[in-house]
């Protein structure tokens, strides 16, 4: 437990154990079997000598899962199923039946007749390989059956050994839990807060997980639009001493389950001899948080397949002229963030001219290329040079105006400020505290922490990145200092960012951007590796807001992203199926920072996240909001919700998508210190503690500039073998071991010192 501090984490313990099952008597008919908690196993056993499967050969379908030889759960505890007769409920039971046992497997085979005369057959197998346990089940009856209620599989994680604590839990799109309740209020309130049998399309990849005492459970199933999701974090659905997740069918859709319900509005028809089919995945191992568990989803499942780049190449540069020249974005040389009335006044935009200029080298036609440039010219003209540094009006930091366009002193100064406003915000306990404005909403109420990591890395992001890019050493090391002293929240649930309309306590994929980004950031500043472990670990709690399957169906789904599970406001929108993508492109740029030093898997998410945007943007056929991003997506009816957002929050990313190069990269040296700042990508080569080689590959076909800092002795330059002086346009700053270099194409820089 490393979220919490121990005191309270105790007493939330405390509390959870003693929920009664409030739930159970009015989810199940009056005649529903009281839960029975089952004895040890004492049969068979298979093993990948990590997880271990015991039979309990008196009830076949009681197993016991164990990792490194400590219970963990029970699997298939519940066998009645439920199905309509002549208006009325009827239950039946799937009996123990028959068990077969090999080195490897449990085969059991269930034949029963039910009170009304139908034949069933309930057929499963229990493989374990070397990574997991595997199941393929089957029920099949001989007549039709209205069945409101068929257990395929259920796992009730802490039954008989740890209980209804736990350190986390997850239900991926739904659910991302520490030490507390699921189905609770703290993130949305009143019936929608219920969700224990979601809508299909609410789940971003079928996995459900419990962690505890340093070892994690997990259920995944093949098919999410076919077969549901039942999870309830401790167990108050049937009562158990611990917690249930399992695979019931049917599924359903947005209406067709009242919230919190079990069983579907109306049932669902099970055809005469056509077998109900699925195949499942039980998931277990040693962990201190839900993380190896979905690590292990997606090593067993793979990630959606993302188009080639080029496929959609050429659309996605009309679109994005679209945006910045014809869409109502832009007004006159301003630029507003997004189109709502009554918000988002226009203003200045550096982006918008570093975005127009990078299409501007991208384009054939002499005309357009010249009208973007030009247009470019005129937006930055409205720009302070002092402002030059900020970039709106995109969601991502993009500091490339500088660079490109001139005025760099300025940007460092202006980085400079910042750098010490942000670090002015942590107390001397190193957090950042929420307060509520005055008068209005407290969004914090609820939350176990006057603080949240995702709250703190907003703050710290900005620290840690105007440190590198002023160069100031005293900065940089008050920064890095920042960084370790957030080491405490990792193991937790990513939180608590957009408190302007959501509570601190609510799960938000930008939590896990800006908390991964700060990691690499911190890499980058010192080369240690303890923060590239970090920034992985927040890269991975990102995961379950992206969607890894196509959950309808239609040409957009797959890499579309939740932002938070949670409703604004705690009541609407609730958001949870509800894509918001660009929070999604937030957390894709962090990981095509991350990609840079581990490019598997980061780099085929980002890219299927960014693929995903542009196919949400805005087509040309509506012009007033060509190239523009939604708010918000809806997944069903393939719809686009206002406001629609600037083309910079999808620009940063696709940049990187379609070209392989970046507007802005920020690299350190690991072999000696320096921070390289440019406008396009950075390639390192071998270095070494006095000599410093790297390679730029630059978009922009007129002289630009990079920003070198960190250097401890005058530098002899070389670009591209020959000798460069330091008269200007370059510079060199001896006290503060800062470099200026402009340059102009391809340039392989080499520094001694």
């Amino acid at each position: 437990m490393k979220t919490l501090p121990g005191t309270l984490l105790a007493a939330i313990g405390a509390a959870f154990v003693l929920l009664p099952p409030v739930f159970a008597e009015s989810l199940f008919p009056p005649d529903w079997p009281a839960w029975k908690a089952p004895p040890p196993a004492n049969g068979p056993a298979i093993s990948n000598g990590v997880l271990e499967i015991i039979a309990d050969l008196p009830n076949s379908r009681a197993l016991e899962a164990r990792v490194a030889g400590h219970s963990v759960a029970y699997v298939n505890l519940v066998s009645t199923i439920a199905y309509r007769k002549n208006g009325t409920v009827r239950l039946t039971d799937i009996p123990s039946g028959q068990c077969a046992a090999t080195q490897n497997s449990f085969a059991f085979r269930s034949s029963w007749t039910d009170a009304d005369g139908g034949r069933w057959n309930f057929n499963s197998r229990f493989t374990v390989y070397k990574n997991d346990l595997e199941a393929d089940v089957e029920a099949v009856v001989d007549v039709d059956r209205d069945v409101f209620f068929l257990p395929l599989a259920t796992v009730f994680a802490g039954q008989g050994s740890f209980g209804a604590a736990k350190g986390h839990g997850l239900f991926a799109g739904v659910e991302y839990l520490d030490n507390e309740p699921s189905s609770s209020e703290l993130d949305l309130a009143g019936p929608q807060s219920q969700r224990q049998v979601p809508p299909a399309h609410d789940l971003t990849f079928p996995l459900m997980a419990i962690q505890a005492d340093d070892r994690y459970v997990g259920l995944a199933w093949d098919d999410a639009q076919r077969f549901a999701g039942l999870f309830d974090s401790p167990d108050r659905i049937f009562g158990s001493s611990g917690h249930v997740m399992g695979v019931v069918w049917p599924a359903t859709e947005d209406g067709g389950r009242e919230p919190g319900r079990v069983f579907p509005k109306s049932p669902a028809v099970l055809k005469a001899m056509q077998p109900l089919r699925v195949h499942l995945w039980i998931l277990a191992g040693v962990g201190d948080s839900v993380i190896p568990a979905v690590q292990q989803y997606v090593q067993l499942r793979g990630l959606p397949e993302t188009p080639k780049a080029g496929d959609s190449y050429s659309s996605y540069i009309a679109s994005a002229e679209a945006g910045w020249l014809k869409s109502k974005i832009r007004v006159g040389n301003l630029y507003r963030h997004a189109l709502a009335e009554g918000n988002f006044a226009p203003g200045p935009a550096s982006d918008a001219a570093v975005f127009e200029t990078w299409l501007a080298s991208r384009e054939t036609n002499a005309d357009t290329r010249r009208n973007l440039l030009e247009n470019a010219r005129e937006a930055l003209a409205q720009v302070d040079p002092s402002a030059y540094y900020f970039s709106a009006p995109g969601h991502i930091h993009v500091p490339a105006a500088s660079l490109l366009f001139g005025h760099l002193p300025e940007a460092i100064a202006a980085a400079r400020a910042d750098a010490a406003g942000q670090l002015a915000r942590f107390d001397s306990e190193g957090r950042v505290i929420y307060h509520p404005a005055p008068g209005g909403v407290d969004f914090g109420k609820g939350h176990f922490a006057p603080d949240a990591n995702g709250y703190t890395a907003a703050t710290l992001i900005g620290a840690l990145e105007s440190a590198a890019f002023c160069g100031d050493g005293a900065m940089i090391d008050k920064a890095v200092a920042m960084l370790r002293r957030q080491d405490h929240f990792r193991g937790g649930s990513p939180r608590g960012v957009q408190v302007w309309e959501l509570a601190l306590h609510t799960p938000d994929i930008m939590a896990s951007a800006y908390l991964a980004r700060t990691y690499v950031d911190g890499y980058e500043l010192t080369a240690d590796p303890h923060f590239l472990d970090e920034a992985e670990y927040w890269a991975w709690s990102g995961m379950p807001f992206v969607y890894l399957r196509n959950p309808t169906g239609q040409a957009i789904g797959p890499y579309a992203t939740i932002a938070v599970y949670g409703a604004t406001h705690w009541q609407a929108p609730d958001w949870i199926g509800l894509p918001v993508q660009w929070c999604g492109l937030v957390y894709s740029d962090a990981l095509y920072r991350l990609a840079a030093h581990d490019e598997k898997p980061w780099r085929q998410v980002a890219d299927g996240i960014t693929w995903s945007g542009a196919l949400q943007s805005f087509p040309l056929t509506e012009p007033d909001h060509a190239g523009l991003l939604p708010d918000s997506f809806v997944l069903s009816a393939q719809h686009r919700n206002p406001p629609d957002i600037n083309p910079a929050t999808l620009g940063a990313s696709a940049v990187r998508f379609y070209t392989g190069n970046t507007v802005y990269d920020f690299r350190g040296i690991p072999e000696n210190g320096l921070l390289i700042h440019a406008p396009c990508r950075v390639r390192l080569e071998k270095s070494t503690a006095h000599r410093a080689s790297f390679v730029l590959n630059p978009w922009e076909t007129e002289p630009f500039s990079i920003l070198i800092n960190r250097l401890p002795a005058t530098p002899r330059i070389t670009v591209n073998n020959r000798p460069v002086d330091l008269a200007l346009p370059n510079s060199y700053d001896a006290a503060r071991g800062q470099l200026i270099l402009r340059l102009r194409g391809k340039s392989r820089v080499t520094l001694n010192f």
